[in-house]
């Protein structure tokens, strides 16, 4: 695969050397702020281009402002792409350039004959399942409680590191819709009807009593619009949305639903949950 412009002066190309492995493993430091033991070393991320994986940056000016990389996997039977990592910058982000890295990373797998990629993702992360599910047009069927243990980085740190499993169905009439713009994201008006698995209790900023009785098509599901504030805020109250969030999404994930939508909603979001029976025809 060549080089993809992400704009005239970034450009996604492959990594391939020692030097750009390790460039890889400065990024992870600074993004993240990862303690040595929790970093993906350069020699694996070495291997991974000799298995039919692939390690991707996004220069600026010769510098890496972002990476990703992935490498094949199966989900039961059928083969799938993985990626494990996608980190940017932060005075990159918000500027497209992991929109790029992902859509090279679409590119490679869909020449390699994958028609899915997964990864995981925080659901309490606001900013990352707007990305992943409202713009990418993944969806999530899977939830993982702890998956990681406890995380060094002050990122992911001070909480269970509960993630969402995304599905990219690479083909799809949905991504391609989503990724050509034919097909927006649905806005505040797709809530109306729709019950609160978890709402949140508006002048405490708390999560409320979970509904766990619920069978309506469509389930709506509140999280903080911001985390990582709420962290240095209010740790504890931080856990308590992990709490509530980890109970609603895994009851309901368990029971056949699936999320297919992110919303914002006033301060904070809104994971949208479908029955499967409920999806249009057609869809994965």
């Amino acid at each position: 695969m060549g080089r993809g412009e992400v704009s005239a002066a970034l450009l996604v190309e492959r990594v391939l050397d020692v030097e750009g492995f390790r460039a890889c493993l400065d990024l992870q430091r600074a993004i993240w702020g990862f303690a040595d033991e929790d970093l993906i070393p350069a020699r694996y991320l070495n291997v991974v281009t000799r298995i039919g994986g692939v390690v991707l940056g996004t220069r600026h000016g010769g510098r890496l402002v972002g990476f990703c990389f992935g490498f094949p996997g199966r989900r039961g039977a059928e083969p799938i792409f993985y990626s494990h990592m996608t980190g940017v910058l932060e005075a990159w982000r918000g500027r497209g350039v992991a929109l790029g890295l992902k859509l090279a990373q679409r590119d490679f797998a869909l020449a390699e004959g994958y028609r899915e990629m997964d990864w995981t993702f925080d659901p309490l992360e606001a900013r990352n399942a707007a990305f992943n599910v409202a713009k990418l047009g993944a969806v999530a069927d899977e939830y993982l409680h702890n998956i990681y243990g406890a995380s060094s980085g002050p990122i992911q740190g001070g909480l269970d590191t509960d993630r969402l499993v995304a599905r990219w169905f690479l083909d799809s009439p949905r991504v391609r819709g989503r990724l050509g713009c034919a097909q927006a994201p649905p806005g505040p008006e797709a809530l109306q009807r729709v019950p609160w698995a978890l709402d949140a209790i508006d002048a405490l900023d708390a999560p409320d009593r979970p509904r766990l009785d619920l069978d309506a098509p469509r389930v709506a599901v509140a999280v903080p619009g911001d985390i990582q504030g709420l962290k240095r805020r209010d740790l504890p109250l931080a856990r308590a949305w992990r709490e509530a969030s980890r109970e609603v999404l895994s009851h309901y994930l368990g029971r056949g639903y699936r999320l297919v939508e992110f919303l914002r909603s006033g301060p904070g979001g809104c994971h949208l949950l479908e029955r499967r029976d409920a999806s249009p025809p057609g869809e994965p």
